[in-house]
C-alpha cells in the first residue's frame, strides 16, 4: 500500500497514532490519546476502524476445525486477524481514556463506531474460535482481550449485550466450556498460567480508573469476568488450585472492595450501584466459595481479606436506606443478611477466616460504616453478634503458644490420622496402635465410608478446622465460664455445651447427660457410642473429671458437628486471686458429624409404573477401590433395583416385593452424580453422571453399554425410551440412539472402559421460546403421567432471575414420534411466575422443586 500523502486524514491518523506510540509517560500518552480521540470525533473519520476491520474479510479457514494442518497462508492471515483484535481494543480504550471536547461529537462518532464492529461480528467470533484452536500460544492474549472489550461496555450501552455474549460465545458455542476447561487443562504450564494470571489481574485493571457514572458497568464487568472462571471450575474442578495460586477470590472481592470504598465517600451513588454490589457479593459467597471451592473455609477467608464483609455491610447501610429502619429487608438485603450471619458464625471457630478479616482494622471500619450511616435506628442484632464473635474469637486465637499443649490423640493440632478413614488423630505410633486394639479397628471401615460420603457430598470438615473447634471450645471453658456457677451447676450427670450452630451468638448451657444420650447423640455417625461409654466410665473413676461438648456447623451443607471432650477440671483455679492455672484441661476429644440417619440409608427413587406396580431404586455403598495412595482412585457405586407390587381385592390387598437386579458402577470420585431416569414399563434405566457419562441398564438381560456426550452441554435432567437417550439443557431437547446393550461382567460397568466413546445427538428440538436458565442441573424436571408413559412426558423447567424476587415456571410437553423420531415434538403448553421475595442459595445448590403429576410444589427458604 503507497504511503498516503501529507494532509489526508489518513497521514494525520498515522502520525497521531505515532504520536501515542512514541510517547513517553502517562501524561504524554493521554494528551496523545486525547488528540487522537478529537480529531477522529470532530472529522467523523472512521477510516481507522475500517483499516482495523478489513483483516477479518478474510474468510475462515474452510475445514479448519477438522484438519490438524494448515497451511502458511492460513496461519499467516490468522495472525493478521489477531492483531487487528488487539487493534480494536486498543482505539476502543483510547475513546474509554479520553476527555474530549467535543462531546456532541463524541457520541456521534461513537454511534457510527460501534455498528461498524458489529458489522463483523460474526467474522471475529469466527476468527476467535479459530486462533483458540490453532494458535494456541496466543490464547492468553485473546482472553485479555475478550476482557479488555468487556471493559469498555460502557461507550455504547446499545451494543452491550453484544460485547457481554463474547464470553458465551467463549465458553458455550460450538467450542462449549467443557472444549474450554480440557484445553486449558491440556497446554503447558506457563501458558496455562498465563491464562489464569491475566484473568485474575484483569479485576484490578477493571476497577483502575473508571468514572463514577461507570461504577456499575465495572460491577457487571467483574460479574462476567468470576462468572466465566466458576463455569471454568465447575466442570473441571481441577482448575480451581491453577486459579488459587493467584487467590482469584481475594482479588476479585478486592477489586469490588476498592469500587465501595470510593462509592462510601460520595453523596449521590445511585441505588442500582448498591444492587449490584449485593448481587455480586452474594455471587462470591454463594455461588462461587460455597458451591465450587473445595475448601470452603479457604474460599470465605479469601473474600473476607480481599473486603467482602465490608462491602455487605456498606451495600446493607445504603442499599436498605429506605428499609432498615422500618422492617424487615426483601431481596437482595436478605441475602446480605444471611451472608453476615454465616460469616459472623464462622469468626467464632474458624482460625483462617478470623485472620482474614482482622487483616485490616475492622472494628473500626465497621464503627465508621455505623456512625456514617443516616438510617436510624439500625438493626442492632445485625452488629452486634460481629463485635461479640470477633471480640471472643481474638482472644482464643491469640496465644498461639497456649495451643500447643491441645495436641493429644485423638485431637488434631499436628497428629498422624489414620489412613483409611481420616478421621481418627494420634499423637504417636504408640497410641495409634493401642487405640486401634480397643476403638479403631471395629469403628474404621464405617467412618471410611462416611469420609467417602461426606467428602463426595462436599460436607467433610478439614483436619485444621477441626483444630479449630477444639481451640475454641478450650476457650470458652478457661475463659468464659464463672467457676464458682460452674462448680455448682456442671456435675458428672451433666455435659457443658457450648452451641455456635444454632444460636446467633454464643450460646452456653448446662444439658442433662440423659438429655444429650436420647435426642442428640443418637444422630451421630458411626463410633461415638464405645468411646462415650469409656468416657462415662472414666468419670466413676474421677470425681475431678467432666464432660464438655461443643455444636458447630458446615458452611454448606448446614450439617452440625459435635466435638465431645474429656476433662479435668480444678474448680479452684482461676477463682483464687493471682491463678494462672487453668480451670479445666482437655483430655481427649472425639468429634462426629450429625447425620440424621440419611448416612447410613441409601438414596431412593421412586417411580410409579401402574396403578399396581412401583419400581424403587436404592443407591448405596460409595466405597473407594484401589490403592488408597494411588493418584487415579476409583469408586464403586452400587444400585439395586427392587419391584413392588399390589395383587389381590382392593380391601384385602397383597404386598409383594421383588427383587429386579443388581448394578455396580466404578468410576472416578467427581465423575457421579444421581440424575436418573426409569425408561418404562419393561425396561432401561438412564444414568448421567457430572462428567459426562452416560449409562444404559437392562437389568432383566443384566445387559448395558455407556458412552461420553458430545456436542451438548449444561445438562439439566435425562429421560429415556426404549430407542433414545433424551437430554434437557437450555436449548431444548437433544436425543441419542441408545447402542447396542452388551452383556456386563460381573455385573459392573467400569466408566474408563467407555472413555473414547463419544456420542452426538440424533437429532434436537429447541424450546419455542427463548429461556435463560441459571441453576444447572435438576432446573429442569420430568413429569410423567400418573402411569409412566416415557414418549409423552411433561417437561417442567424453571428460569430464576437473581435480581429479581420471581420464579419463572414453563411446562413443555414432548411427544416423541416412534415412525420418524425426528418429526417428535416439544410445545410449550402452559407458564407461570411466582413472586417470592424470598429466593437464595438454596435454589443454586439443591432440589426444591417436587412434582405431582402435572403439578409443581416450590419449597422456598425463608429466613425469620
Amino acid at each position: 500500500m503507497p504511503l498516503p500523502a501529507p494532509g489526508t486524514p489518513r497521514y494525520i491518523r498515522n502520525q497521531l497514532v505515532r504520536r501515542i506510540q512514541s510517547s513517553k509517560g502517562e501524561k504524554e500518552r493521554l494528551r496523545a490519546q486525547i488528540a487522537l480521540a478529537e480529531y477522529l470525533a470532530k472529522e467523523d473519520d472512521l477510516g481507522l476502524m475500517v483499516d482495523i476491520l478489513e483483516p477479518f474479510g478474510e474468510l475462515v479457514p474452510k475445514g479448519c476445525i477438522d484438519t490438524e494442518s494448515l497451511d502458511y497462508a492460513s496461519l499467516s492471515a490468522g495472525a493478521d486477524a489477531l492483531a487487528a483484535w488487539s487493534s480494536i481494543v486498543w482505539q476502543i480504550d483510547v475513546m474509554t481514556v479520553a476527555h474530549p471536547s467535543f462531546p456532541v461529537q463524541l457520541e456521534a462518532y461513537k454511534s457510527a463506531l460501534f455498528p461498524r464492529i458489529l458489522d463483523r461480528w460474526e467474522d471475529i467470533t469466527k476468527w476467535i474460535r479459530y486462533l483458540v484452536y490453532y494458535n494456541p500460544r496466543r490464547e492468553p492474549y485473546i482472553f485479555s482481550f475478550c476482557c479488555d472489550f468487556i471493559r469498555t461496555t460502557h461507550l455504547e450501552k446499545n451494543c452491550g449485550n453484544y460485547v457481554r455474549s463474547l464470553y458465551g460465545m467463549w465458553l458455550r458455542a460450538d467450542t462449549t466450556i467443557q472444549a474450554f476447561s480440557s484445553r486449558l487443562r491440556s497446554l503447558d504450564k506457563s501458558t496455562r498460567h498465563h491464562v489464569a494470571s491475566a484473568l485474575v489481574s484483569r479485576a484490578k485493571a477493571i476497577v483502575q480508573n473508571p468514572r463514577e457514572k461507570d461504577w456499575c458497568h465495572a460491577i457487571h464487568e467483574l460479574h462476567f469476568l468470576s462468572t466465566g472462571i466458576a463455569f471454568t471450575i465447575q466442570i473441571s474442578p481441577t482448575l480451581h488450585s491453577l486459579f488459587k495460586q493467584y487467590r482469584f477470590l481475594y482479588e476479585y472481592s478486592n477489586a469490588l472492595s476498592t469500587l465501595v470504598r470510593r462509592a462510601t465517600s460520595c453523596d449521590d451513588t445511585t441505588q442500582e450501584f448498591w444492587t449490584l454490589v449485593a448481587k455480586y457479593v452474594w455471587q462470591l459467597y454463594s455461588v462461587i466459595a460455597l458451591a465450587i471451592a473445595p475448601d470452603q473455609n479457604s474460599a470465605i477467608a479469601d473474600l473476607a481479606e480481599g473486603g467482602l464483609l465490608l462491602c455487605a455491610y456498606c451495600a446493607i447501610v445504603h442499599h436498605g436506606s429506605n428499609t432498615l429502619a422500618s422492617g424487615p429487608p426483601p431481596g437482595e438485603l436478605r441475602r446480605l443478611y444471611l451472608f453476615v450471619e454465616k460469616l459472623t458464625m464462622h469468626l467464632f471457630y474458624v482460625r483462617s477466616i478470623f485472620r482474614a478479616v482482622s487483616s485490616g482494622s475492622p472494628v473500626a471500619e465497621v464503627s465508621r460504616i455505623l456512625e456514617a450511616s443516616t438510617v436510624q435506628p439500625l438493626p442492632v442484632p445485625l452488629w452486634e453478634p460481629f463485635f461479640t464473635a470477633y471480640d471472643l474469637s481474638r482472644k482464643a486465637f491469640k496465644d498461639e503458644q497456649a495451643m500447643k499443649y491441645l495436641c493429644l490423640c485423638h485431637n488434631i493440632n499436628r497428629s498422624p490420622h489414620a489412613n483409611g478413614c481420616h478421621s481418627a488423630f494420634y499423637c504417636s505410633n504408640r497410641c495409634q496402635e493401642e487405640d486401634w486394639v480397643r476403638f479403631h479397628k471395629s469403628e474404621c471401615s464405617a467412618l471410611r465410608r462416611i469420609y467417602l460420603e461426606q467428602k463426595l457430598r462436599r460436607c467433610w470438615t478439614l483436619a485444621p478446622s477441626r483444630f479449630d473447634q477444639v481451640v475454641y471450645l478450650n476457650f470458652v471453658l478457661n475463659n468464659i465460664l464463672d467457676p464458682m456457677g460452674a462448680l455448682i451447676l456442671w456435675g458428672q450427670d451433666t455435659v457443658f455445651t457450648v452451641d455456635v450452630a444454632n444460636v446467633p451468638g454464643l450460646a452456653l448451657a448446662p444439658l442433662p447427660l440423659e438429655q444429650c444420650r436420647t435426642t442428640l447423640w443418637p444422630t451421630l455417625d458411626y463410633g461415638w457410642s464405645s468411646r462415650l461409654e469409656a468416657f462415662l466410665d472414666d468419670l466413676e473413676k474421677d470425681e475431678s473429671l467432666r464432660l464438655a461438648q461443643g455444636i458447630f456447623t458446615h458452611p454448606v451443607s448446614g450439617r452440625e458437628f459435635v466435638v465431645l471432650a474429656k476433662i479435668k477440671c480444678d474448680f479452684s483455679a482461676g477463682h483464687e486471686k493471682g491463678a494462672t492455672s487453668r480451670l479445666s484441661t482437655i483430655l481427649s476429644t472425639v468429634s462426629r458429624t450429625c447425620i440424621h440417619k440419611e448416612s447410613n440409608e441409601a438414596t431412593i427413587f421412586v417411580n410409579v409404573i401402574s396403578i399396581s406396580k412401583l419400581h424403587i431404586l436404592l443407591l448405596t455403598d460409595v466405597v473407594e477401590i484401589g490403592p488408597s495412595d494411588s493418584d487415579d482412585k476409583e469408586w464403586s457405586t452400587s444400585l439395586e433395583l427392587l419391584e413392588l407390587v399390589t395383587e389381590g381385592q382392593d380391601r384385602n390387598p397383597q404386598l409383594e416385593m421383588r427383587r429386579v437386579g443388581r448394578l455396580g458402577f466404578i468410576h472416578a470420585e467427581d465423575d457421579w452424580s444421581a440424575i436418573y431416569s426409569f425408561a418404562n414399563c419393561q425396561g432401561k434405566l438412564a444414568f448421567y453422571s457430572v462428567g459426562g457419562a452416560t449409562v444404559v441398564w437392562d437389568p432383566i438381560p443384566g445387559r448395558g453399554a455407556g458412552w461420553r456426550l458430545d456436542g451438548v452441554v449444561d445438562v439439566m435432567e435425562i429421560f429415556c425410551n426404549d430407542d433414545f437417550v433424551m437430554y434437557l439443557n437450555p436449548e431444548g431437547i437433544h436425543a441419542i440412539k441408545i447402542p447396542d446393550l452388551q452383556p456386563l461382567e460381573n455385573g459392573q460397568i467400569t466408566f474408563s472402559f467407555f472413555e473414547a466413546t463419544r456420542l452426538a445427538p440424533t437429532f434436537s428440538l429447541p424450546y419455542s421460546h427463548s429461556h435463560s436458565f441459571t441453576t444447572g442441573f435438576h432446573s429442569g424436571n420430568i413429569v410423567f403421567p400418573a402411569i409412566c408413559q416415557p414418549d409423552r412426558p411433561l417437561v417442567f423447567v424453571v428460569k430464576e432471575t437473581l435480581s429479581e424476587a420471581m420464579i419463572h415456571g414453563y411446562w413443555y410437553q414432548f411427544d416423541f414420534n416412534q415412525t420418524c423420531p425426528r418429526e417428535s415434538t416439544f410445545k410449550m403448553v402452559g407458564s407461570f411466575r411466582l413472586p417470592t421475595p424470598h429466593i437464595n442459595a438454596l435454589h443454586l445448590m439443591s432440589y426444591p422443586y417436587h412434582l405431582c403429576g402435572d403439578m409443581a410444589a416450590i419449597i422456598v427458604a425463608h429466613k425469620v
